[in-house]
């Protein structure tokens, strides 16, 4: 049997219905209409993908993403600066342009504050690249690259609710469906993706051992990977059992929606605060920065290909300036059963001292002795010896 990706926001069944159907993306100009589609369309196809970037076709989050984002910055472009298209636009256009959305001076429709300007930025910068070279391959012409000073760095990092391992017990014992309780304990000890990775795990992706089980990732956005998983095989086990669940089978059956909108109200009912399954990753990488041995082993449970996420969670715990790069590795736990190790090795260090200090008083004893076995007569040597042990 074939496994097939399950994809929880469908976003391939709606791209491609919203591909079929549009001719034109309503709010700006036929020109930039068509060359988003004709850039989309490339996108998909894995064609003009610029230099440094993986090979293949995109994936149909990433042309969601995509078909949301650029229709939007040129709206803008046009409310704001009365620029009708974009390729009209010149570079301090666009540093204007961002400028003012970074700093709440342009906001979205529902009033809010854009917290990811500079997703806008690099998305921007990815269609303006195939732009250059989709003019030179049709018009023989070098376009200016316009992008080239817009601030790509991070904006205030967003917020989320950081659970502890004590809030976990909390929830999964308040939690009124097995389901739930058993997910919780996954994502939190697995830190796996969700929904993405977590809906795409197979019963046979799980492999119980004797103290531990291996958690198979198949599907991820960035790698395979097969993680160990401790505290939650309990109920894995259980949850697996109690479906009556088979190798095929998907763990889970759940709709992200009304998962995440369960786990707002359990956790504003035992909490205080609501959280959705993605916080529970960010809550998994806080719980395992302080017990990965190597910064390789958190990137490759975490599915990171960059290490600069290490240093977000370290700095979130403080971590960044008050410890040496090793010792953000260390756990408490760790530390503890090491120093027992060291105790008893120090008690086995004594005893076997003192067997071997005796072992030398009864080599003396044992010399000693045959040395006045051997002073005796030997006519009567025997006889003095019996007596001598006796007495």
């Amino acid at each position: 049997m074939v496994d097939r990706y399950i994809d929880p926001h469908n976003f391939e069944e709606r791209y491609n219905k919203w591909r079929n159907k549009i001719n034109s993306i309503d709010g700006i100009c036929k020109k930039d209409s068509d060359l988003i589609l004709t850039y989309l369309d490339d996108m998909s196809q894995g064609m003009n993908v610029a230099i440094g970037h993986s090979k293949g076709s995109r994936s149909f989050t990433r042309l969601m993403t995509l078909r949301t984002r650029i229709p939007q910055i040129i709206r803008l472009l046009e409310k704001h600066l009365e620029i009708n298209s974009i390729t009209q636009a010149t570079e301090r256009d666009l540093s204007k342009l961002f400028t003012m959305m970074r700093t709440g001076a342009i906001g979205k429709d529902n009033g809010g504050k854009y917290k990811s300007t500079r997703d806008f930025v690099k998305d921007l910068k990815s269609f303006w690249h195939w732009y250059q070279k989709y003019i030179f391959e049709t018009k023989n012409k070098h376009l200016l690259d316009i992008t080239l000073s817009l601030d790509t760095s991070k904006d205030e990092k967003p917020k989320w609710v950081w659970i502890k391992q004590e809030d976990l017990e909390k929830l999964a014992n308040n939690s009124t469906q097995y389901k739930y309780k058993v997910m919780l304990y996954l994502l939190f000890e697995s830190g796996i993706r969700a929904p993405s990775e977590l809906f795409n795990v197979k019963v046979k992706d799980l492999i119980f051992k004797e103290d531990f089980a291996l958690l198979h990732v198949r599907y991820s956005k960035t790698f395979e990977r097969k993680i160990k998983l401790f505290f939650s095989i309990s109920v894995l086990k259980g949850w697996i059992n109690s479906q009556n669940l088979k190798p095929e089978d998907h763990l889970f059956n759940l709709s992200a929606g009304k998962t995440n909108q369960y786990l707002k109200r359990l956790g504003k009912r035992v909490l205080g605060k609501e959280f959705t399954m993605y916080d529970l990753r960010h809550s998994s990488a806080v719980y395992w920065l302080p017990r990965c041995k190597t910064e390789s082993a958190m990137m490759y449970r975490f599915g990171w290909k960059k290490a600069d996420k290490i240093f977000y969670y370290s700095e979130f715990l403080g971590m960044r300036d008050t410890t040496q790069q090793e010792d953000l590795y260390v756990d408490t736990t760790k530390t503890e059963l090491e120093n027992e190790i060291t105790k008893e090795k120090q008690k086995r260090e004594m005893l076997e001292s003192q067997m071997e200090d005796m072992n030398k008083q009864i080599l003396l004893m044992k010399k000693a002795f045959v040395g006045f076995a051997k002073s005796l007569p030997k006519e009567n040597r025997t006889k003095i010896l019996k007596e001598h042990i006796l007495n």
